[in-house]
């Protein structure tokens, strides 16, 4: 870190970053971030998950910010309004599951919070109860129109996660990515609508520098928040892939990773 550095935004990833599936968000990270935030520092969550899945931490932190959702597709502002869409084309929400039918892989998109997928599928179901969100099961789904799709989710058996990953890149067009999240989610988004896209869009909005920017993430859905970041870091239990391109690798996330970072960067 630059000495004299100033961060004035800080974008927190969600899962296995800022909270914990079972636990949520520990007390000490919650206090942190309600102290950089006391402190005028613009905290932004960037998440893969919709408004809905994220409300019961966005309402816990009361951070009274901007929200990137679905990986970059959408920012929300604290009064719900969509203030910036980037929606994946009906072309390829279409080749991407064909392309995951092809493979065997269970595929879901969504409608607002509404998940929506053609056959039933024990991830889906234990991921809607979790998450408690809406689903519908739509048996001709890729032959109906499908517009305003933030995301495509395809779940892999976490253990061939990277096999799946590769394998489902190679048939969809060269310009989308398929990124990974958490264990067996591999996310499709429109090209160009990533974390990294909206957090500058975000900096540029709230006339912030990029030198005085922070991120911290766990994943390839936030490789490229990291990367450009003026100060991008991952947490300890980051994916290898995205460590590399950390200037600051921080302790595993269940040892209260975002506070400390807070506590030292910030505060």
């Amino acid at each position: 870190m630059v000495k004299g550095m100033s961060i004035r935004l800080l974008a927190l990833d969600l899962d296995d970053t800022l909270i914990d599936h079972a636990r949520g968000i520990s007390p000490r990270n919650l206090a942190a971030v309600r102290a950089a935030a006391g402190e005028g520092v613009h905290v932004i969550i960037a998440t893969g998950r919709g408004p809905l899945a994220s409300r019961p931490i966005l309402e816990e932190l009361n951070l009274n910010q901007p929200v990137i959702h679905y990986g970059g597709a959408l920012v929300v502002a604290p009064n719900g309004a969509v203030l910036r869409a980037r929606y994946v084309p009906e072309d390829i929400v279409k080749h991407t599951l064909r392309a995951a039918e092809t493979l065997g892989l269970h595929a879901q998109i969504y409608e607002g919070d509404t998940v929506v997928f053609a056959r039933e599928h024990p991830f889906t179901e234990r991921y809607t109860k979790i998450l408690h969100l809406p689903c519908r099961i739509e048996p001709d789904l890729i032959n109906r129109p499908l517009t305003n799709v933030p995301k495509v989710l395809v779940y892999s058996e976490p253990a061939e996660q990277e096999i799946n990953r590769v394998r489902l890149a190679a048939l969809l067009p060269q310009n989308v990515e398929v990124l990974s999240s958490s264990p067996g989610f591999l996310e499709i988004g429109a090209p160009g609508a990533t974390k990294g896209a909206a957090l500058a869009w975000l900096a540029e909005r709230l006339n912030i520098p990029q030198s005085q920017t922070a991120a911290i993430g766990d994943n390839t859905l936030d490789a490229d928040m990291i990367a450009w970041a003026g100060l991008g870091c991952c947490v300890g239990n980051a994916n290898e892939t995205i460590k590399p391109l950390a200037d600051l690798i921080l302790p595993h996330y269940m040892d209260d990773a975002v506070a400390l970072f807070i506590e030292r960067y910030i505060l």
